[in-house]
């Protein structure tokens, strides 16, 4: 194998693998990428087992071949070098990678092709096409809820389906550790009908989606197939493969509260900022404070014996019986940062039920939160 390639089309295709390449891992060959050079592209191929990625860009063939080397060690070589055009070759005899600009030369040690995992095949046959953003906002209201224990693997991912109501044909998108829960719907854009049974997408994968998202800004739309195991998402060039969580997510529709007369409007970003205060002097590992609703008035404390205590009160428009009730902070907050609209309504019951919060112009978003002990 030997290229002539553009250092900077180089470098955008290993910058989209270094998240899923592994470092550390049982099985080293994972830290690496195969490298194929065919038909005028440099193809690149990454994997974890659990998110693959292929992608390509342009360049100028002398001998097509594939290579083998460590992911890390050639972005950080091709990132220092000069904005120039950069030749790739192979030792055949021992699989080694030159890398040649001008007067600077590096030799990477390659492994052999054949060791390389088999890449997951895709068909991309039945597609179903989304707006990046819409898909992308759908991601930032969800992403925060995930459940980061292992043992409760089912929740370890968003939870993805489509539902039909008499007015519109949603997708839906739920996420919870227990603790919260986030729930988003958005119109569903495809004219045909779509049956998208309910899947369970991975953090890992999600990340990448979101960070393929931030490098293509350009592109506004996107295509996702559903394959057995596996979702496929297709950006441009780019093909992520994720393998699906195998578990049953639980019915969420049991945890959501329904809407009580005792309800709080509140305006948004006053509410974030005072909260953002008044955890800074909040238990560190639980980030519980107190949240007194009034009728005029949301009061909030935090209270820190190695560190002092916070109160803050705001205005809001409360209709109900004063109660007082305990939340952990940072659940709130970052529950409030996904959210556009002006003001929100925060459902309560008592300081023993979870609270509700929607946006009042936006009824497709619903985010759920338990109280915490006093």
């Amino acid at each position: 194998m030997k290229i002539s390639i553009k250092k900077q089309n180089i470098l955008k295709l290993l910058n989209k693998v270094q998240s899923i390449v592994e470092r550390k891992n049982h099985m080293p060959i994972l830290a690496n990428v195969l490298l194929e050079a065919k038909e005028g592209f440099l193809f690149i191929y990454a994997t974890n087992l659990e998110v693959s990625l292929i992608d390509k860009t342009v360049c100028k063939i002398e001998k097509e071949g594939k290579t083998v080397v460590n992911s890390k060690n050639l972005f950080e070589i091709i990132k220092e070098l000069p904005d120039e055009e950069v030749i790739l070759s192979k030792n055949e005899t021992n699989n080694w990678l030159k890398i040649k600009q001008n007067k600077s030369n590096f030799d990477l040690v390659g492994l052999d092709v054949k060791k390389y995992p088999i890449f997951p095949s895709y068909n991309m046959k039945n597609t179903l096409k989304f707006s990046k953003n819409n898909f992308l906002e759908m991601l930032e209201k969800t992403f925060h809820s995930i459940s980061n224990d292992e043992t409760r693997y089912h929740l370890n991912g968003v939870f993805f389906s489509n539902r039909e109501t008499e007015k519109s044909k949603d997708y839906v998108m739920v996420s919870t550790d227990g603790h919260r829960l986030s729930l988003v719907e958005s119109l569903n854009e495809n004219k045909e009908q779509v049956n998208l049974e309910g899947i369970i997408v991975p953090k890992k994968g999600l990340s990448e989606i979101k960070k393929i998202f931030d490098i293509e800004k350009e592109i506004e739309n996107f295509k996702i197939s559903i394959e057995k195991a596996q979702i496929v998402v297709s950006l441009n060039h780019t093909i992520l493969i994720i393998r699906l969580i195998d578990g049953k997510f639980p019915d969420y529709n049991k945890f959501i509260p329904k809407k009580t007369k005792q309800k709080a409007t509140i305006n948004k970003e006053v509410f974030l900022s005072a909260l953002k205060r008044v955890s800074l002097l909040s238990n560190q590992k639980s980030k519980n404070i107190t949240i007194e609703f009034n009728k005029d008035t949301l009061k909030m404390n935090a209270n820190n014996a190695e560190m002092g205590n916070a109160e803050e009160e705001i205005p809001i428009a409360y209709s109900g019986d004063n109660i007082v009730a305990g939340f952990n902070a940072r659940f709130l907050i970052e529950a409030l940062s996904t959210i556009k609209e002006e003001e929100i309504l925060f459902y309560v019951k008592d300081k023993i039920s979870p609270g509700l919060l929607t946006p009042i112009k936006n009824t497709k978003f619903k985010y759920v939160i338990m109280p915490m002990r006093i």
